[in-house]
């Protein structure tokens, strides 16, 4: 039991933290992760709120991993759902907090927030998915595929972000004649995470392990 609750907090303050850098991403202005890029460029045409934005997004790649699954579609993994709305609620929560976050006009604390954002990300990532209580839909969907396909889940997850940021970028300049929600910020985003998250669980990883077991 006391594994579990540990667990499930790991798991929600990963969500949250993994949040947090997404806001700050927004907030610093140099462009998304691909993960969220298409969330983003919702609430900037649309003009909904980027939470609500997340999870029809994430709804919506639900049901396209129970069409690649079909019959091995289990019940189960309509807890992405679940999980969703929780980190739809925790991205409305955040960027509202980062809303109310004066940002001057120094391209350096732009430079320093976004560098804060990637760490964030990777932090969350760092709790959230050693946790193992249930995948997000991106993931889920992206795994769904490489089992189908019979490939590996990194060279999936690498189509998925170019499907994406193209997707992002192509309704970007639909509706705005340019780019506005992704720039280098994405490509520097999807570059430096997976060395970061790297470097944390290489140097603090034991520990976190040890409060799992």
């Amino acid at each position: 039991m006391k594994n579990i609750v540990t667990r499930l907090i790991l798991y929600f303050c990963g969500l949250f933290i993994l949040a947090l850098g997404v806001a700050a991403s927004v907030k610093a202005d140099f462009g998304v992760s691909p993960v969220s890029s298409i969330p983003y460029t919702a609430q900037r045409i649309w003009e909904i709120d980027m939470g609500v934005a997340t999870v029809i997004y994430y709804t919506v790649l639900l049901g396209i991993e129970a069409l690649v699954l079909r019959r091995d579609f289990k019940v189960i993994y309509l807890l992405q759902f679940f999980v969703g709305l929780v980190y739809g609620y925790f991205t409305s929560f955040t960027n509202g907090v980062m809303a109310n976050v004066p940002l001057p006009e120094d391209m350096w604390f732009r430079i320093i927030e976004f560098a804060a954002s990637i760490m964030l990300i990777s932090l969350g990532l760092f709790f959230y998915v050693p946790a193992n209580i249930m995948q997000q839909p991106p993931e889920g969907l992206q795994q769904a595929i490489a089992k189908k396909a019979n490939t590996d889940f990194p060279k999936v997850k690498i189509c998925y972000d170019v499907v994406a940021v193209v997707i992002s970028v192509t309704a970007c300049f639909l509706a705005f004649g340019s780019l506005v929600t992704v720039s280098v910020g994405t490509v520097v985003t999807a570059l430096s995470v997976g060395p970061v998250l790297r470097i944390m669980n290489r140097r603090f990883g034991k520990y976190r392990d040890r409060l799992l077991k």
